[in-house]
């Protein structure tokens, strides 16, 4: 018979490219589920648990990738909001990014006191009336 063959399982650690791709955001299902890179979110947690501390140095300071959102963080990613500065709400920034955040504040004339909250999700525009 032609046609396609399947691709042998790969184990569930394996960081291919594909993969890395997901855990980091770099695909349309930002902060979604597993993509076809996983066979399931258990494997997506596994490789994410054993790539961890390499697939963090590969983002920009004051982000973190899609997994971390998915499997650490004490609330979901608001799309609406900058990263910075939930992340300065939930006190997950290093010395280093929170005083590179609060001087952007600074710069941008934004008072920390008049942020919201952690866990405080914006108004979604397209459901708004």
């Amino acid at each position: 018979m032609y046609g396609r063959r399947k691709a042998a399982a790969r184990p569930a650690t394996e960081l291919t490219e594909e993969r890395r791709d997901d855990l980091l955001g770099n695909t349309l299902g930002l902060v979604g589920g597993p993509g076809d890179a996983f066979a399931d979110e258990a494997s997506r947690r596994a490789c994410w648990e054993a790539h961890r501390d390499r697939l963090m140095r590969q983002v920009n300071p004051g982000t973190r990738p899609a997994a971390w959102w998915a499997f650490e963080a004490a609330f979901p990613l608001d799309l609406h909001r900058g990263q910075g500065e939930q992340l300065w709400a939930i006190g997950e920034l290093t010395p280093a990014e929170r005083q590179e955040f609060e001087s952007w504040c600074e710069r941008q004339g934004r008072r920390l006191e008049d942020l919201p909250p952690a866990g405080f999700r914006a108004p979604d525009p397209r459901t708004a009336t």
